[in-house]
């Protein structure tokens, strides 16, 4: 899939070819080999708008490579029971305990509107890279290099550009910036319209952290490892993914607001539809 990317002139660090394979194996290992990309990563609290406006651009690239209409598939929806981790943590007296217990309804109500954003969304796929984050871009002299692309595959394309229009704007370390939010859709519709117009009834979505939260709490109750290093970030992630969550939760106005507002105004004065 990174060659479909090459072929289409995207901005990326791809991985070198030889002899028409990009994986090499040496000794039983498997490696990649990539050039040298001069460049800087930007730091997660010094995004601009113009970096904003650049990644929604290659997004809305690659999207529009291989965009397809597709028939209605069974929707994967979010089941994941709270009570009865909080139950599992109480007994084993974690100190997990308490902040489940203190956002157990913030968190069911959560995952609500993530499930109802998900049966929102059209039946559409694409290439996508959900990693897509700032920490995946590569900047030199103001240009954009794609970088870590082991995440390409097919997905839908308006959860893909949410959840990534949410991270650019600030969401993750819970400095949201509006304009940002702005800059991101303005270059992803310039490179790609599938008309889809209601991305502020998709809030939802931004709600996938509940499934990283799952398993952050699974580490937690050794779940996933009785390792003690393992247990412990555990529960440093649970803590600090229940707090983006409530983070998000507490902006959900301004964002909805946004994509509603700013955006029906882009479409109507540069798109030329409302």
């Amino acid at each position: 899939m990174e060659r479909i990317l090459e072929d289409n002139q995207i901005s990326i660090v791809p991985a070198l070819t030889f002899e028409g394979e990009k994986m090499l194996e040496l000794d039983g290992g498997y490696y990649y080999i990539f050039k040298w990309q001069k460049g800087q990563i930007t730091d997660w609290d010094s995004i601009s708008s113009e970096q904003c406006f650049k990644a929604g651009e290659i997004l809305g690239n690659i999207h529009r490579i291989d965009s397809q209409d597709i028939e209605a598939e069974e929707i994967e929806l979010s089941a994941i029971d709270f009570k009865d981790y909080l139950y599992n943590a109480k007994k084993m007296n974690n100190s997990i305990a308490t902040v489940l217990e203190d956002n157990l309804e913030l968190l069911e109500n959560s995952q609500e509107k993530l499930n109802e954003a998900r049966r929102r969304l059209p039946s559409i796929r694409a290439i996508c890279d959900d990693d897509m984050d700032p920490k995946n871009i590569m900047w030199d002299d103001g240009k954009a290099y794609m970088i870590d692309l082991e995440c390409l595959d097919y997905g839908n394309p308006v959860s893909s550009c949410f959840n990534l229009s949410l991270q650019w704007s600030g969401t993750v370390n819970e400095r949201f910036e509006k304009e940002n939010l702005v800059a991101f859709y303005k270059g992803y519709l310039k490179a790609y319209d599938n008309g889809f117009r209601s991305y502020d009834k998709l809030f939802g979505i931004a709600y996938t952290w509940l499934e990283w939260l799952e398993y952050n709490l699974r580490r937690a109750l050794g779940m996933e490892g009785k390792e003690e290093e393992e247990v412990k970030l555990g529960v440093e992630e649970t803590i600090r993914t229940i707090d983006r969550i409530r983070y998000l939760n507490s902006i959900e106005d301004d964002i909805c607001s946004v994509l509603k507002t700013h955006m029906a105004l882009y479409y109507e004065i540069v798109l030329g539809t409302a």
